[in-house]
């Protein structure tokens, strides 16, 4: 009986490791991801065209790839009755301090048909799409966009979600 506790007390031990040290980065990662949104939304609030309407905010974090890595990606899908020469203008040469504190991000630009194409070929954008626009159903207007910044290529350090 006693040889049983102790062989289930071990069991549960080395279980709970194993969790442990699979699981360690879950926080950090989750953190990161805080503060580039955090960053994002600082630089971005004052920039956009004040003829844009906010539709989504958007983060995501994960494998968005093919190898094991973490890739950040914060964004905003946006609606704008402006040419989109004005949009691309009114967000100029504007990057995004990273979550390091010490790197800046350049801010990307997609409009509605890129975005379409994009969900047609890839399932990220596909889920995202469903996801963060669920009212507009595939159907993005002509004046949608997205803006966004991404950070890629990071150590998974044991963190199933980027493998």
């Amino acid at each position: 009986m006693r040889i049983a506790a102790a062989l289930s007390i071990l069991v549960f031990f080395c279980a709970a490791a194993f969790l442990l040290f699979m699981s360690w980065k879950i926080p950090v990662h989750n953190y990161q991801l805080y503060v580039l949104q955090k960053h994002f939304r600082h630089t971005m609030q004052p920039i956009h065209p004040p003829q844009s309407t906010l539709i989504a905010e958007m983060a995501e974090f994960g494998n968005f790839g093919n190898s094991n890595h973490c890739d950040y990606l914060v964004g905003e899908f946006r609606s704008s009755a402006l040419p989109r020469e004005e949009v691309q203008k009114a967000y100029g040469e504007v990057k995004v301090l990273s979550f390091d504190g010490v790197s800046h991000l350049p801010l990307e630009i997609y409009f509605a048909e890129t975005l379409r194409e994009a969900a047609e070929h890839d399932y990220y954008w596909q889920s995202w799409l469903e996801t963060y626009l669920p009212a507009q159903k595939h159907a993005l207007y002509q004046d949608t966009y997205f803006v966004s910044v991404a950070s890629d290529m990071h150590s998974p350090d044991g963190d199933l979600r980027c493998h």
